[in-house]
C-alpha cells in the first residue's frame, strides 16, 4: 500500500467486538512493532497484555475514573494555544 493510499483510506475505529484477540495475533503485532523506527534506535516504548483479572480491574479503574469527573481522557496543556487556520486552501498558500 502507499502512503497516499494509506492516507486516504485511513479511518477511527471507536467501537469494538467483545471478541478477545487471540495471543498469537497479539505477540505478532508486538514483535513487529519493535521493529518501528525510533530517534537514534533508543526505541523506548513498552508493551504490556492485560487479560483476565487484571484486565478487568483496569477496565474498573478507567471507567471509575471517567465517571468521577468530566476531565478528558487525554491530559492537555492548561493554556492552549490559538487554533490555527487549517484547511487545504491554507496548506497549498504555505507552500507557495
Amino acid at each position: 500500500m502507499e502512503i497516499s493510499e494509506a492516507i486516504q483510506k485511513r479511518r477511527s475505529i471507536r467501537a469494538f467486538k467483545p471478541d478477545p484477540v487471540p495471543l498469537d495475533i497479539l505477540k505478532n503485532i508486538l514483535e513487529e512493532s519493535l521493529r518501528a523506527p525510533s530517534w537514534a534506535n533508543t526505541q523506548p516504548w513498552e508493551f504490556a497484555v492485560a487479560t483476565g483479572k487484571p484486565l478487568e480491574k483496569i477496565r474498573e479503574g478507567f471507567l471509575a475514573k471517567g465517571s468521577a469527573s468530566p476531565s478528558p481522557d487525554i491530559a492537555r496543556p492548561p493554556d492552549i494555544p490559538n487554533a490555527m487556520p487549517t484547511g487545504y486552501a491554507y496548506l497549498i498558500s504555505r507552500i507557495a
